[in-house]
């Protein structure tokens, strides 16, 4: 790719305790012409988030599942470690556009 191309690329979900994958998707963070994104659930905990953006030094993310979460905790957990929110994910259906959540829309979700 050239300079100021988006190349997404998609994998399965891994373990983040598994070392092997973790050396792996280091390597592609590494990469000083990259940058990667994370994508949790919002319906994951909390904790878990909170160590897989520690785990990762993932600087941004994009929280799906939004719209079946009862509790933001992934929400939380990026504002808490650091990781900006590129997008959400708050419709039923995949192909629905991400969202970029306003700092006010954050704050409602966050305190609701």
């Amino acid at each position: 790719a050239g300079h100021n191309q988006l190349v997404v690329i998609d994998s399965q979900g891994f373990n983040p305790r598994n070392l092997k994958a973790r050396a792996a998707f280091g390597c592609m963070d590494g990469r000083p012409d990259s940058e990667v994104i994370g994508v949790v659930s919002a319906l994951a905990d909390a904790e878990d988030i909170s160590e897989t953006i520690a785990a990762f030094r993932l600087k941004r993310l994009i929280v799906t599942g939004l719209d079946m979460a009862r509790r933001f905790g992934a929400l939380a957990a990026a504002v808490t470690q650091g990781a900006q929110l590129a997008h959400v994910s708050r419709a039923p259906d995949a192909d629905a556009p991400l969202e970029t959540l306003s700092p006010r829309e954050l704050a409602e979700l966050l305190l609701s």
